[in-house]
């Protein structure tokens, strides 16, 4: 095109120089603009060079007319997003079963002389795991009896009294572990090897046991399996105790193993046998909590099924009950279930699949992916399990306010009978709405973890926003209207009741039961 619009070489001097003085440039393209239009080879050539210059001007429409959009039917629209979905399913397992095949095995960096590498370490660290364990056990074991009288004590106190003495047994609990530490620390250092040198290995350990040690504190805050009066979830002390056991063996394995096996190998031997080392833990953990599940499978489902619409006065009776028999020498309570719950009664029954589902996902990823991912994916379970602890201590507290009620001071009820009932009234139709919140507040914390939802962005966009206001203003409009309420017909049944203040007159009673 740039050539037929472009002046002619070749154009006669003559002809160059009687169109000076107009526009030559114009007449010019113009004169070889028609020389094309009127060839037709030329102008054959001239709109297969526009239409390389401009794809999709054959698409284009004339002007005025817009292009009319194919509107899809709904069954085309979800055809679209199910294709989509069984395609991205294709792919991502097409992408699991690649890296299953296509990747080394996890245990390949692995010699046979690992073990043999870690008995040589052990004389450097024999000495101090004796003094660091044996402290430890012992200030435990000291301890235990002080746990258990003020478990006891706790039954029976007030809130106040008994937020400090789940403080303070947590706090004795961690100075234990900080003291067994700080004691092994002192050892190495100034009897075991020169003085004032550690060596490599003596401090890995040292570090790992402190923080091994701190993770099942944290584990204990939660179970306090030595003290029922301060436990935050409803579990019977066997079953604490028998909670408690197990996840301190996996942190014992995965902590001690990582922080410690795992680095010694990687000096004496070789990365490769580092990660093999690791993956051999991990297998480890994964077949141990397989056997733990197979074990207790009908013991949770028994403890998950009793729980499930559990009538209100049942509640204090299954907190009291303390017993550190086995959950089957114990007579089960008869619980009655809505139709509503037995979707959790059928998911109580058979959780132990959902639960050797996630093992053996968590199998596959330690086998094929490196130590970063597979701690993340660690991580984000141990977010998920929080969040489930969180949500059920909240829903538990609520049903706890359910159940008791808020009570008032006598002379308030003498003066206000009705106030009371008013406020519980109330009260009950407000809790289990809450419930109901943090329930889907969990289930899209937990969405956001495993990465199906973005609820940070959700909450930021002008949809989340509009909601989260809207439910804000609702929610206020609700309590306030409620309180004034609440307030009003208080203070209508307190200058209706003859046996307080004055006595109202005729013309008062009346007004006032109206306005009432």
């Amino acid at each position: 095109a740039q050539t037929a619009l472009a002046p002619s070489s070749d154009t006669p001097p003559a002809e160059a120089s009687s169109s000076e003085g107009a526009s030559p440039n114009a007449d010019e393209a113009v004169s070889r603009l028609l020389d094309v239009l009127k060839d037709e080879a030329a102008r054959a050539e001239l709109i297969k060079q526009l239409e390389a210059l401009a794809p999709g001007a054959d698409t284009a429409v004339e002007e005025g007319v817009q292009p009319v959009e194919e509107i899809a039917s709904f069954g085309r629209r979800v055809a679209t997003v199910t294709q989509d979905l069984v395609q991205s399913t294709v792919q991502n397992a097409s992408g699991v079963w690649n890296t299953f095949s296509n990747s080394e095995s996890a245990f390949s960096g692995l010699r046979g002389d690992e073990f043999r590498l870690l008995l040589d370490a052990l004389p450097n660290l024999l000495l101090v795991i004796l003094i660091t364990v044996s402290v430890f056990l012992t200030l435990r074991m000291v301890a235990k009896g002080w746990f258990r009288r003020l478990g006891e004590k706790a039954k029976t106190a007030n809130v106040w009294d008994r937020t400090m003495m789940f403080l303070g047994s947590n706090l004795v609990d961690a100075l234990i572990v900080v003291v067994a530490w700080a004691l092994g620390y002192a050892v190495t250092v100034f009897l075991v090897n020169d003085f004032g040198v550690i060596n490599i290995q003596q401090s890995m350990y040292l570090n790992a046991f402190v923080i091994v040690e701190m993770i099942k504190v944290g584990i204990r805050l939660v179970l306090s399996p030595n003290a029922h009066g301060l436990r935050l979830v409803p579990l019977s002390t066997w079953a604490a105790r028998s909670l408690n056991r197990t996840l301190s063996i996996v942190v014992s394995i995965l902590g001690y193993g990582q922080l410690l096996i795992v680095p010694i190998v990687n000096q004496s031997s070789s990365f490769a046998a580092g990660n093999g080392m690791s993956a051999l833990l991990a297998a480890v953990v994964l077949v141990y909590l397989s056997y733990v599940v197979v074990r207790r499978r009908q013991k949770v489902a028994d403890w998950l099924t009793s729980w499930v619409d559990v009538e209100p006065s049942d509640f204090q009776n299954r907190d009291d009950a303390d017993t550190d028999q086995d959950p089957d020498a114990v007579v089960s309570h008869t619980v009655k279930r809505s139709k509503s719950n037995r979707a959790v009664a059928a998911f109580a029954k058979h959780w132990h699949w959902f639960a050797l589902a996630y093992l053996s996902g968590m199998f596959a990823i330690a086998m094929t992916q490196p130590v970063e991912r597979v701690t993340a994916f660690v991580l984000g379970s141990g977010k998920i399990v929080a969040v489930l602890i969180v949500a059920s201590l909240l829903s538990r507290w609520l049903a706890g306010l359910v159940t008791r009620g808020i009570s008032l001071p006598t002379d308030i009820n003498q003066k206000i009978p009705l106030l009371e009932p008013r406020i519980n009234s109330f009260a009950h139709r407000a809790f289990a709405t809450l419930r109901w919140i943090i329930l889907a507040l969990a289930l899209l914390v937990i969405f956001d973890i495993i990465g199906l939802f973005d609820l940070r962005a959700w909450a930021e966009n002008r949809i989340g926003l509009a909601l989260t206001s809207t439910f804000i203003t609702l929610f206020g409009i609700i309590v306030v209207s409620f309180v004034v309420w609440l307030a009003i017909t208080s203070w209508i049944d307190y200058r209706l009741n003859p046996e307080v203040g004055e006595v109202p007159t005729s013309r008062e009673t009346t007004l006032l039961t109206l306005f009432r």
